[in-house]
């Protein structure tokens, strides 16, 4: 098996974003460097790896296969417009290109198997022989966006053009814009990145006034200087304008030996924090090894999953002293709270320098205010099995019901089944709890307000309309919604859990309870019990609470918070041995849960055992735990003073609390 990553190499992404801001004399405008990956991209219009090799393979097709007399590109036609054709065409001919996909994959594999000198090298770096199967994929998966490029030609100047094609009408999100504030107040000064975009220039000039220096070619790296005043964006593989970009195997798999030394240079000294990058680029990885031997430096590697990194990242991380992997929603919820933490927020003179509005910078940054709330209040969603025929789309919502797409696949398809069949209730209520599932709430507000013009009767745009409220920390209307969808709905048992959840939110535990009591009593199991638990709970009948716990776990309904709750009780009544017999039921179920380890800590913390309570903190707050909200807890009291927890407060907690 690929080895997998230390747990203590696993830290949060506060603690990496209040070391950026505390920066020392010496580095005040170049401590951090950073590298940005095509994750960085994705909210700008910009498709990842994945997506551009999808689109290569929908342009080849058409190429090979013999019927593409409807299939000719218009002159004036957009590159997304002609795809969105062929998506079409695709449709009515899906068997022959999975089979010419497949084919030309197999093909692949050959071709690779022919290049033993660098399959060899790549089982070298692996370290791993035994698996060679595995590792046989994995190699054939890190060549094919090199691979499909050079199927779709050979010339340079027409994989280029593409790739322009595909870049040059995106405009930066408002992640870049904050990004660049950051840059021009001196807290990044240097970025290598293996984008072919402009996107940090663009926002930096238009934005800001802040002209950069861009190098992307390995005779003028050269003259790239760390020192200067202006800050430095390095584009290790290329700009999309010119035909030196790089995109096939051959030539990305060594840097150019300026690019290199310059690698080396900047991380003289500097700390460097990866994000939207994957780690399977063979040029970058044996660089940053390289340059790791001959200088010291803290690796921060960002992303979302540390169970789905790259073997190369994990050898990276695992093999070397301080590095970290640091766990991030996204680039664009990383980037948002660390401008959330800066003192000095200069105004964007938006009238003369940007097509963005003031209303749509504040509309951004209150999103994400919001969704922080969202995770602390998330009501599960509910699709409808539609009782109603539509006249078009069949065939795009079959393949939803099979669930075999990306929620942005789904979306897609929801978009087009709801443009086909316009008003129709449950195609407006399950586009809307897409939209939801992608925690775009302010899209699915609008779809499903929209709806509920033409279906004021239909309960379940209500019950989701409740879910963003809810999510968005409008209670009031949440609550509204919810008791407009069980007087639609009388035995609608999970509008009545959602009202009594917010209910809970708004501290009215009389009503909450009333109402979680209609929604036991109606899905008469033990679906809804741990939740009436936790309104007990709140109201101090901590014995009867524990009862609710207790049933619901022998009914097997939702033992994750069942065992958590439980184990939290127990606490509150000094059951010590038992509390952490359940929370470790709870770690069993989900190791990656951070209130699992904070109510161990807690645990540990009223027994007297320091060394375990610290011990687990920190294992809660490296994922993020929220302690500064939970400082009045009992469980803390006796620790406020001490150096090593108010240390920790420091590290993890943001700047601004």
């Amino acid at each position: 098996m690929i080895v997998s990553l230390k747990s203590e190499k696993v830290d949060s992404q506060i603690r990496l974003i209040n070391t950026i801001l505390r920066r020392d004399g010496k580095f005040i405008n170049s401590r951090f460097c950073f590298f940005l990956g095509a994750g960085c991209s994705i909210s700008s219009g910009i498709p990842l790896a994945s997506q551009l090799i999808l689109i290569l393979k929908k342009l080849i097709f058409i190429d090979y296969h013999s019927s593409i007399n409807s299939i000719v590109r218009q002159p004036s036609e957009l590159i997304y417009q002609y795809i969105d054709r062929i998506d079409s065409y695709i449709l009515k001919y899906e068997i022959d290109f999975e089979e010419f996909v497949t084919f030309t994959e197999e093909s692949f594999l050959k071709q690779l198997k022919r290049d033993k000198q660098r399959f060899n090298r790549y089982i070298s770096d692996a370290r791993n022989k035994s698996n060679l199967k595995i590792l046989k994929n994995l190699f054939l998966q890190d060549s094919l966006y090199g691979l499909w490029f050079e199927k779709y030609s050979k010339t340079p100047r027409k994989r280029q053009a593409l790739v322009e094609e595909i870049i040059e009408n995106t405009e930066p999100s408002v992640s870049y814009i904050l990004l660049s504030q950051l840059i021009r107040n001196g807290y990044i000064r240097n970025i290598f990145t293996t984008n072919f975009d402009d996107l940090i220039s663009y926002s930096l000039l238009l934005y800001y006034s802040e002209k950069p220096k861009v190098y992307f070619h390995n005779e003028i790296a050269k003259y790239i200087n760390f020192e200067g005043t202006k800050p430095n964006i390095i584009k290790l593989h290329g700009d999309f304008l010119y035909e030196s970009v790089k995109n096939i195997n051959s030539e990305t798999e060594y840097l150019d030996p300026n690019m290199e030394k310059k690698f080396l240079e900047g991380l003289n000294n500097r700390d460097i924090v990866f994000l939207g990058y994957n780690g399977a680029d063979e040029s970058i990885m044996n660089t940053i090894l390289k340059v790791r031997t001959e200088n010291k430096f803290t690796i921060f590697w960002c992303g979302i999953d540390e169970q789905k990194l790259h073997w190369r990242v994990i050898k990276l991380l695992n093999e070397t002293n301080d590095s970290y992997f640091i766990k991030i929603r996204s680039f664009d919820d990383f980037i948002f709270e660390l401008y959330n933490q800066i003192p000095e927020k200069n105004e964007i003179n938006i009238v003369q320098k940007a097509k963005m509005t003031e209303i749509e910078i504040k509309n951004y940054l209150d999103s994400f205010n919001k969704k922080r709330l969202k995770r602390s209040h998330k009501i599960c969603s509910e699709e409808y099995s539609p009782t109603k025929v539509i006249s078009e789309g069949q065939e795009l919502l079959g393949k939803i019901d099979a669930n075999s797409l990306t929620i942005d696949t789904t979306i897609k398809y929801y978009r087009i089944i709801n443009e086909l069949n316009p008003n129709t209730d449950w195609i407006i209520n399950n586009y809307g709890v897409s939209l939801l599932k992608d925690n775009n709430h302010s899209e699915a507000l609008d779809i499903i307000s929209e709806g509920l013009m033409y279906h004021k009767n239909f309960p379940l745009l209500w019950y989701n309309i409740g879910i963003v409220y809810h999510d968005t920390d409008r209670l009031e209307d949440a609550r509204i919604a919810f008791m407009k969808a069980t007087e639609l709905h009388p035995s609608f048992a999970n509008a009545f859990n959602n009202l009594a959840a917010t209910y809970n939110s708004q501290r009215e535990y009389k009503l909450a309870l009333s109402a979680i009591e209609k929604a036991i009593h109606i899905s008469r199991n033990g679906k809804f019990l741990v939740l009436k638990g936790i309104i007990l709970k709140n109201q101090k009948e901590i014995t009867e609470a524990i009862k609710l716990y207790d049933e619901a776990i022998e009914k097997q309904e939702d033992l994750l918070e069942a065992f958590l709750n439980k184990s939290n009780a127990l606490r509150l009544i000094k059951s010590y041995d038992l509390a952490e017999e359940f929370s470790l039921k709870a770690l069993l179920i989900n190791s990656e849960h951070e209130y699992i380890y904070a109510t161990l800590s807690q645990i540990f913390a009223e027994k007297g055992d320091k060394n375990n309570f610290y011990y687990y903190l920190i294992e809660a707050l490296k994922r993020n735990y929220p302690i500064w909200r939970h400082l009045d807890d009992r469980a803390f009291i006796n620790y406020k003073k001490e150096e090593r927890f108010t240390d920790l407060l420091k590290e993890y907690c943001p700047i601004n609390m």
